[in-house]
């Protein structure tokens, strides 16, 4: 049997979805990362049932001899450059990945063809968001028609620990500026709308924010358009972030000292607790502005993450899928997704459909 190789395999998401595969696929998981000590650690804590491996992506070969025994290469970092996805597509190996930036996953999508011709599946948005906000989308469109407008809101807990590249990420996009899904240029952490998530007593705001899912869904689902807000579980922190984005304070987490610093925080500190919720409120405007609303809440952002990722997998390695580059919502149905996460303690909710007129 060909082997599963997760590349970030000891991160704050890796690790989970080691842990979970490992259970299916014993001594065919391979942990690899620049830090081999941290692989073969992740290997003694889940009793050496997975394979560590040293793989500094600065180091790939043309034919790499370590992805020759590998049928499903999971990515878990931003990888920033695509040439270990060029790679797989050559070699018809499937390709995974959890990345939330949409310019790195444009990148990947340009490999449609050669995947094609490689007979390798790619599976993109393969985690919370993007990927479950994706299936929720989906959900609405099954539920409406497509042709709507799609409000994605975000709630991200800060009570547990967070990856460093995870936190990094997050901070550079606070300053982001991108064209959104109707054309417009915009920024992260301005135009605000309250929404009220599962749980809360009252709205809270929440802001843009440049998920790659925006940008995918108008294509792959066929709706108007999709904006992705987001906001923390705690509102302090939600207001310090726009203050800094909006006074333009924020734009000194550029410089690497202040963001380091400002990751050390996040990673030293705890606010709040570890829930996490996804919301979408989806418009059609085809039938006199029905609107429908569905969502997920649970705990531990980054285990879901890659329980999620470790189902994907999973399904790609006893399913045949058509080859090519996809995201998640174009070979997967949501219900059964949301489902099989039900038992890791994974809410859903959804509202009645409300017309215009109601």
């Amino acid at each position: 049997m060909r082997k599963i190789m997760i590349l970030g395999g000891y991160g704050a998401v890796g690790k989970h979805i080691a842990t979970e595969l490992a259970k299916i696929y014993p001594n065919q998981i391979i942990v690899a990362g620049r830090n081999g000590e941290k692989a073969s650690s992740l290997a003694s804590a889940l009793n050496n049932t997975v394979i560590p491996l040293a793989f500094d992506l600065d180091t790939l070969s043309e034919n790499d001899a370590r992805l020759n025994d590998v049928a499903i290469l999971i990515m878990c970092i931003e990888a920033r450059n695509a040439p270990t996805a060029k790679q797989c597509a050559q070699r018809g190996i499937h390709y995974l990945d959890t990345s939330a930036s949409y310019d790195y996953l444009k990148e990947i999508e340009r490999l449609h063809n050669s995947a094609e011709k490689g007979c390798a599946t790619f599976l993109l948005s393969a985690g919370i968001v993007p990927g479950l906000s994706n299936l929720l989308v989906k959900h609405c469109v099954n539920t409406c028609g497509n042709r709507g407008v799609a409000e994605i809101y975000v709630l991200l807990g800060l009570g547990e620990a967070h990856g460093e590249a995870a936190i990094h990420w997050s901070i550079e996009q606070m300053n982001a500026e991108y064209v959104d899904s109707l054309g417009n240029r915009t920024k992260s952490f301005a135009n605000a709308k309250q929404t009220a998530f599962p749980g809360d007593r009252f709205a809270r705001n929440a802001y843009q924010f440049n998920f790659s899912d925006q940008h995918v869904l108008p294509h792959t689902l066929s709706i108007s358009s999709a904006t992705t807000r987001l906001c923390f579980e705690s509102r302090f922190i939600t207001a310090l972030f726009y203050f800094m984005s909006a006074s333009g304070i924020g734009k000194v987490l550029k410089l690497p000292f202040a963001r380091n610093a400002m990751t050390y925080c996040l990673q030293k500190f705890r606010f709040g607790t570890d829930r996490f919720s996804v919301k979408v409120v989806y418009r059609q405007q085809a039938t006199d502005g029905a609107t429908f609303s569905c969502s997920i809440t649970g705990h531990e952002e980054a285990r879901i993450t890659g329980i999620t990722t470790a189902l994907l997998a999973h399904q790609m390695m006893k399913t045949d899928y058509p080859h090519g580059v996809f995201h998640i919502e174009q070979l997967f149905e949501p219900m059964k997704i949301i489902n099989d996460l039900n038992q890791h303690g994974i809410q859903f909710e959804q509202t009645n459909m409300r017309f215009g007129n109601d």
